[in-house]
């Protein structure tokens, strides 16, 4: 049946049927508006089916792109990225014990490799000899005035040797020395070891010659320079000893709180200079040792042991 023949047939009822075509007229209405937009009786009732498949088609055909473009691994990682903590360590490595904080050991008492305290001379103060021979002398108090000048220059000084020992240098003080006394400073580095002999002279003019030392003018002692030298000599000999081979200790007199060292540069085989003078000296000596050569003839150096087995004590 065609659409215009369906439209006379309904309006044929119309007229012919009464009251019965004039109740079923909104039924027959309704049927006919959806004929005209699905085309054909047949199709009348499938036209909302079709625009849930069309609409499903798309969605699924969407997601198959999305699935195709964004990365498997891109998708993942917001899942487990919250529960992945990274490691800090393998898992065979041990976790490091519960240890008490370090207690730094004060510069000038450098603690030995099983060395006992008694017998280290790192623990030595400078000026740490005058110290007992003046209370030895005196029963008590230092009392003279000119202890105090000698302890004083020996702290001065080595306050500048700590000069040396930001370069690789070791230095003790008031070292035990066999032909008596004490050496002041011991210094071993690259540029070798030297024995030093401090003295502190205020506002003193130091005249070096090549037959001895005047101060303002007046003659020192005569024995400084032969002191000072005999103290590198049992120093050598200690060493040599206790190392079992050779080793050259030199002698140097340094000069403190003086106005000016002047004249020649030695006496007598002893290094004259001030102190700082005598600082740069040492350090732009030629290499002699290296940092293990050093480290070995310290710690033979600092047992105290060894210069009293030479000394007899």
């Amino acid at each position: 049946m065609r659409r215009g023949q369906a439209v006379d047939h309904f309006m044929h009822l119309e007229g012919n049927e009464g009251e019965g075509a004039t109740r079923s007229r909104s039924g027959a209405l309704s049927r006919l508006r959806a004929w005209h937009a699905c085309g054909s009786p047949e199709r009348i009732g499938e036209g909302p089916m079709e625009i849930f498949l069309w609409v499903f088609g798309a969605w699924v055909v969407v997601a198959v792109l999305v699935s195709l473009l964004v990365p498997a691994q891109r998708r993942g990682e917001r899942h487990v990225h919250h529960r992945v903590r990274p490691r800090t360590r393998s898992p065979s490595s041990p976790r490091p014990p519960n240890r008490p904080p370090r207690i730094s050991t004060p510069r000038s008492h450098p603690r030995g490799h099983g060395l006992p305290a008694v017998h280290d001379l790192a623990r030595n103060e400078p000026g740490e000899a005058l110290v007992r021979q003046a209370i030895a002398e005196t029963g008590g108090a230092l009392g003279n005035s000119s202890w105090h000048k000698g302890i004083e220059g020996e702290e001065r000084m080595a306050d500048l040797l700590l000069l040396l020992e930001e370069r690789g240098w070791k230095v003790l003080h008031s070292v035990p020395c066999p032909v008596g006394g004490d050496i002041d400073h011991l210094a071993i580095g690259p540029g070798g070891i030297w024995a030093i002999n401090t003295k502190n002279r205020p506002r003193k003019r130091i005249s070096v010659t090549s037959t001895g030392v005047t101060e303002s003018g007046a003659p020192s002692d005569p024995e400084l320079l032969q002191r000072s030298g005999s103290e590198a000599e049992s120093a050598a000999e200690v060493l040599s000893h206790s190392l079992r081979r050779d080793v050259e200790v030199r002698p140097a007199l340094a000069y403190v709180g003086v106005s000016a060292v002047v004249g020649e540069h030695r006496s007598e085989g002893v290094l004259i200079m001030e102190g700082t003078r005598l600082i740069n000296e040492l350090d732009s000596a030629d290499v002699e040792f290296g940092p293990s050569e050093v480290a070995d003839i310290y710690a033979v150096a600092r047992d105290a042991r060894h210069w009293l087995r030479l000394n007899g004590t």
